[in-house]
């Protein structure tokens, strides 16, 4: 045909080559693999959603990984503080009062009115290299008279069993 473009032309000529595609014309061949693209192809909208969710996943990760870390971190904190307090004796006083059971029960056995007893104060010095605490406590009680007098107790606890030993009670005052 006449007045048509060399493209044209190109497009609308019949494919020789092979007993498959001999007789096809171009264009539609050109147009099933733009088609085949288009479908399993990514469109830029399809690689960029593609590229978020990496990013999200990969942002996902980060987080995951600084919030173990952070765990990490106080659980550590957590171990440290709990070795330093029993490495003060702390873990071996009373979270009510701050006297220890053991000693408080020690001395009550050697006073002579055990219901008098008031504990006022305890001191507990860090553990030694015999694993041994000496606690010092201040406490009040009635003296063979009747009256309300203070002492003190001094003694050793074992670290591992918090158990004390009572090695003297001194009036004061």
């Amino acid at each position: 045909m006449p007045g048509r473009s060399p493209l044209v032309e190109f497009l609308a000529a019949p494919v020789s080559d092979g007993p498959v595609l001999r007789g096809t014309p171009r264009w539609l061949l050109i147009a099933l693999v733009v088609f085949a693209l288009g479908i399993w192809g990514e469109s830029a909208n399809q690689k960029a959603l593609r590229a978020d969710e990496e990013r999200d996943r990969a942002e996902t990760a980060q987080v995951a990984q600084a919030q173990a870390e952070a765990d990490k971190i106080a659980a550590n904190k957590a171990t440290a503080e709990r070795t330093e307090e029993k490495r003060k004796g702390l873990h071996c006083l009373s979270a009510w009062d701050g006297s220890n059971r053991s000693l408080v029960d020690q001395v009550k056995a050697s006073l002579n009115d055990p219901g008098s007893f008031e504990h006022s104060n305890t001191w507990i010095q860090p553990v030694d290299k015999d694993g041994r605490h000496y606690i010092k406590m201040v406490f009040r009680a009635r003296n063979p008279f009747n009256a309300l007098m203070p002492a003190e107790a001094i003694g050793s606890v074992d670290n591992a069993s918090c158990e004390a030993t009572l090695k003297s009670i001194t009036p004061l005052g």
